[in-house]
């Protein structure tokens, strides 16, 4: 015997799908067809809707242009490369993934701003609940844009954090304690006293005597503040660090090479190269050869 909670959905969705066939025989075209196989599958790309139908394609691509015309008639969602049709019961089943998502991300990181979206594209791509034609699977990046038309709802936030887009829940108050706080200028102050013998996150959690989460919480909300950067193996590069680094190099008379800087801060090449390497990146520095020049129109950035 099913649960009373597993006999009230299969109940309601009985009955949906016993209006949407009433609906459908009261007032039937092809494009109320096309409609009403999407709604019955939840979510269906444009070549699976096709191979439902049975239709012709020149017989398709007229009524799917009917019904294209006027998808809110038909409480219908287009999005994604693909063309992906989804019912407007499903889009807010994703909604709610999508919010389910987030406030769980939100308990585990409150400190930050929000979840990055390339993430979240990810993470309902992995957890869909939705019906889809054998075979098929939707992309990241066909969620990316259903995600923002969520967003654009108003069903969640999005917001840019750091030129990144990130989303946040409705109800979410983004701001750290007074408890963080205080880790993160922990994690701050090892950063500083390392001075260019740069951190890696275990590094950070041995030095400070952190606990490996709140080693990992504070340099990502370092990260998020601009005031750090993962650079390449992991090394944590501060902002300050690079500041003076970049001082460093306006002051070298000699050619600037790993070899030269490696010399003059008094670190390895282990330090030096993935720093020079970020400062190319940055458009910071600029490399020629074996040797770089300082961008001077990017110094004082």
């Amino acid at each position: 015997m099913l649960p009373n909670a597993a006999l009230a959905r299969n109940r309601a969705d009985r009955d949906a799908k016993a209006e949407m066939v009433s609906n459908l025989a009261a007032d039937f075209n092809p494009a109320a067809f096309l409609a009403a196989l999407i709604c019955d599958r939840g979510i269906l790309s444009s070549a699976a809707l096709l191979e439902l139908s049975q239709m012709d394609k020149d017989s398709f691509t007229r009524c799917l242009g009917e019904l294209t015309a006027d998808l809110n008639k038909h409480k219908i969602f287009e999005f994604g490369k693909s063309r992906i049709f989804i019912s407007g019961a499903a889009f807010h089943t994703v909604a709610k993934a999508a919010e389910k998502i987030l406030r769980k991300f939100h308990i585990e990181h409150p400190e930050l701003a929000g979840q990055d979206g390339d993430k979240l594209y990810s993470s309902l791509d992995a957890v869909k609940p939705l019906n889809m034609n054998v075979g098929e699977k939707i992309s990241a990046s066909d969620f990316k844009e259903l995600i923002s038309i969520i967003a654009g709802k108003g069903l969640i936030k999005q917001a840019t954090v750091q030129g990144k887009i990130c989303f946040h829940a409705n109800d979410f108050s983004h701001g750290p304690d007074d408890k963080f706080l205080a880790i993160v200028n922990t994690a701050r102050t090892a950063l500083a006293s390392a001075g260019f013998t740069l951190l890696t996150e275990a590094e950070l959690e041995e030095k400070t005597k952190l606990s490996a989460q709140d080693a990992k919480r504070a340099a990502a909300y370092l990260r998020e503040q601009d005031d750090l950067k993962m650079i390449k193996d992991g090394l944590l590069f501060p902002l300050e660090m690079r500041n003076k680094l970049l001082e460093v190099l306006a002051s070298m008379k000699e050619d600037i090479t790993v070899a030269s800087l490696r010399d003059k801060i008094g670190v390895s090449r282990k330090y030096t190269l993935p720093m020079l390497e970020f400062l190319d990146s940055q458009g910071l520095t600029q490399r020629i050869g074996d040797k770089r020049i300082l961008v001077q129109s990017k110094k004082n950035s």
